[in-house]
């Protein structure tokens, strides 16, 4: 009797710790109101808030990366910006919280920094098209849309 009672117990300690790390693994379920992506996107961080010093207090909607966007982003600023785009601290900054600028001043800073900032230390990045620049522009442009401009 000692033993069947031995044996539940560690039957439901089983069952609360299996219950417990399915929980814990399960991906959240989405809030109404949230964005769903459209076939052929990547999120990386559709809807999250963001804690920062500086430009932007928050994000909370932002914008789908295409599937363009997202292949040129991993080639040519995933090294400096890290996966999600967040940062890497000492090596470049959270991208959500750059300056509010138009797909037009985007693409020129994209292409040459200096050209907008001139006290840029950033190089533009490389191995980028004609056409992924002006991807990576506009995405910029509406991550960025509620943003202080440069120098606010």
């Amino acid at each position: 009797m000692k033993q069947t009672g031995m044996k539940l117990s560690l039957i439901c300690c089983l069952l609360v710790a299996l219950s417990f790390f399915s929980a814990c693994t399960k991906p959240p379920e989405p809030k109404a109101g949230d964005a769903t992506p459209a076939a052929g996107t990547s999120v990386e961080n559709a809807a999250g808030a963001a804690k920062t010093s500086g430009a932007a207090a928050s994000v909370v909607n932002e914008p789908l990366m295409t599937e363009e966007v997202h292949i040129a982003f991993a080639r040519s600023c995933q090294e400096c910006h890290g996966a999600d785009g967040h940062g890497i601290t000492a090596v470049a900054p959270d991208l959500r919280v750059s300056p509010k600028r138009s797909v037009a001043e985007w693409e020129k800073y994209l292409r040459n920094p200096k050209s907008v900032d001139p006290k840029a230390t950033k190089t533009a990045p490389r191995g980028l098209s004609d056409e992924e620049i002006a991807a990576l522009a506009a995405y910029l442009a509406d991550l960025t849309q509620h943003n202080p401009p440069p120098g606010k």
